[in-house]
């Protein structure tokens, strides 16, 4: 929970970039009566925007916004690395559309650029006046976006996240806790020869989910056979390799009970393959998703899945994109990572006796 002074911070800022007050602002007491804090707690919050050059008190007279006349960029632009339908996206979806709402709040322009990563060190040239909010970049593109940032240029990563700390702001959810507490529900289920289905291996994603798996597991004393581990290497389908591997895997005496996926459309390829080879969801291996779009609910069975805060994830690096684009002075660089949700269906149940 974020320290009321923190919170007051970020709501007077939005407002000033809403242009909600004008130049001049309420009383002290006036917001403290608003946000029913004490006149104390407002001062630490304003005293911070007056640090970072967003307010300034003129004796006598009040505070005023020091909002300035021109912004430091004309638009937003999201990028994303292959051309997509970004508003039917199950991911980018609900990410562009934080972005819409953030922008359309503030007044500034949005478009969206389908950019493949090795052409990101153009950016700036081809869209100069451009703050850059970039949706779910590869984990190979860290050094385009530190150099971008170096430069100067500013922007976002929306869904992703490094293990090491870098040096622009990112924005993700906490995919190697959910994939632990998701992996812990099954074992708590009863059980323990558990697969995984990876996506993309240059997924940021991706790898803290195969890692949150391993840790889970561990945890329990259990160690991952190699061929519990699939590889598509892509997140939308099963690769004709990992569709082999994981016939191979069902069709074993001793297959697995569970299988853990680290994406939506990888869920579907794996339940439908199930069917085809007469193995019955839940009652003979139960499945877990990841991601939570409308049609989840209505699969046969309804699905199990890690539910990703995806529009708050989207609306929080919009701000943080913005704040970074029109501050006076400064640049804020955060790293934080919202909690997913497990989602309980009917796709996961505990495996049957025999196979405990």
């Amino acid at each position: 929970m974020k320290v009321k002074h923190v919170w007051i911070r970020q709501q007077v800022l939005e407002e000033i970039q809403q242009g909600r007050y004008g130049r001049r602002l309420p009383t002290k007491q006036q917001l403290a009566e608003r946000f029913g804090v004490s006149v104390g707690t407002i001062s630490r919050a304003l005293d911070a925007l007056c640090q970072e050059g967003w307010l300034e008190y003129k004796r006598g007279a009040g505070i005023y916004a020091c909002v300035p006349s021109v912004p430091r960029v004309k638009q937003i632009a999201f990028v994303v690395s292959a051309p997509a339908d970004v508003m039917e996206h199950t991911y980018h979806g609900p990410l562009f559309r934080a972005l819409c709402d953030v922008c359309a709040e503030a007044n500034i322009n949005l478009m969206a650029a389908f950019i493949p990563v090795p052409e990101w060190q153009h950016l700036p040239e081809r869209y100069p006046g451009t703050a850059f909010y970039v949706a779910a970049p590869p984990a190979t593109s860290v050094d385009v976006l530190t150099s971008l940032w170096h430069q100067g240029i500013p922007l976002v990563a929306a869904g992703a996240s490094w293990r090491e700390p870098v040096a622009f702001p990112t924005i993700d959810s906490d995919n190697h806790d959910g994939a632990r507490r998701g992996v812990e529900y099954l074992l708590h289920l009863g059980h323990r020869r558990i697969a995984y289905v990876n996506g993309s291996e240059d997924s940021t994603n991706c790898r803290d989910r195969l890692a949150g798996y391993l840790d889970a597991l561990r945890a329990w004393g259990i160690e991952a056979k190699p061929q519990w581990i699939i590889r598509p290497d892509d997140d939308t389908h099963l690769s004709p390799s990992a569709r082999n591997a994981l016939v191979d895997l069902l069709l074993m005496p001793d297959r697995p009970t569970a299988i853990f996926c680290a994406g939506y459309f990888l869920t579907l390829g794996v339940m439908s393959l199930a069917e085809q080879l007469g193995i019955a969801i839940p009652r003979q291996v139960s499945v877990l998703g990841t991601d939570d779009p409308v049609s989840a609910q209505y699969l046969n069975p309804p699905l199990t899945t890690l539910r990703q805060p995806l529009y708050q994830m989207g609306r929080r690096a919009a701000q943080v994109l913005l704040e970074n684009a029109t501050r006076r002075s400064g640049r804020t660089v955060v790293h934080e990572k919202l909690p997913m949700e497990l989602v309980t269906r009917a796709s996961c149940a505990p495996p049957e006796e025999q196979n405990r």
